[in-house]
């Protein structure tokens, strides 16, 4: 039935946090900042906050890259200078350590050799999202790469799906899934466009009622069986 598998990238196939918190520690050791579990706890909570405005179009990804870091240290009488530079070197440090959730690379294996046509769906930084791509040797898998900022819009808007849609060779929506592990942006962004969702819910959350997914699986091999029962 799922002839076309849409899989986010971060905290999906990639185990964001792992990278994440290894590049903040890296960036607050160059910075001669202490880090605390209190303090780390504060960036998450900043950074979800930030990325939850992209989401709603109130903030842009330039934006976030000059003020994130500038603004999260001015908060504990840091100064740092304005601008992306201590952004790029926060997604260098990301880059470097990515790591592959457990079942990632069973997952991709599986539904390619099954015959699913794969797309990687993110809304993370362009060179970034491609380079961990590479550095983990899963690019190969999918036919396509698509990242919000190459497209203009991010998730849940529907026009990040609308654009993609027409870019894909015989596509049909009705065979068609998302598979995200966040409600917020993989899953309304599916649900945006009327499109078959799976969320991959490794934390047990609770699921709000407004949205709708035909599937929640807390593995990545709950989701390859998934998907390749259906298509049986």
């Amino acid at each position: 039935m799922y002839q076309f598998v849409f899989l986010d990238l971060d905290d999906t196939l990639f185990d964001f946090k792992r990278s994440e918190y290894y590049a903040f520690h890296k960036l607050a050791s160059d910075l001669n900042f202490q880090v605390t579990p209190a303090i780390y706890q504060h960036y998450e909570d900043y950074n979800a906050q930030l990325w939850q405005a992209i989401e709603l179009g109130q903030l842009s990804k330039n934006e976030l890259m000059a003020t994130r870091f500038p603004n999260f240290f001015k908060q504990y009488q840091l100064e740092i200078e304005p601008g992306p530079s201590w952004d790029d070197r926060f997604r260098d440090y990301l880059a470097e350590s990515t790591q592959l959730k457990d079942g990632a690379l069973a997952l991709l294996d599986q539904l390619s050799r099954a015959g699913c046509r794969l797309f990687a769906a993110s809304n993370g930084i362009g060179n970034t999202q491609r380079y961990r791509l590479n550095q983990t040797r899963i690019e190969t898998y999918f036919e396509d790469v698509f990242i919000s900022e190459t497209i203009g819009f991010n998730k849940p808007d529907s026009r990040f799906f609308e654009y993609i849609f027409p870019r894909i060779k015989d596509f049909q929506k009705d065979q068609a899934i998302m598979v995200g592990d966040k409600l917020s942006s993989d899953i309304l962004a599916a649900n945006n466009v009327q499109m078959a969702a799976c969320w991959f819910n490794e934390h047990h959350l609770a699921k709000p009622d407004q949205f709708t997914v035909q599937y929640e699986a807390d593995s990545l091999a709950d989701i390859a069986d998934y998907i390749l029962e259906i298509k049986e």
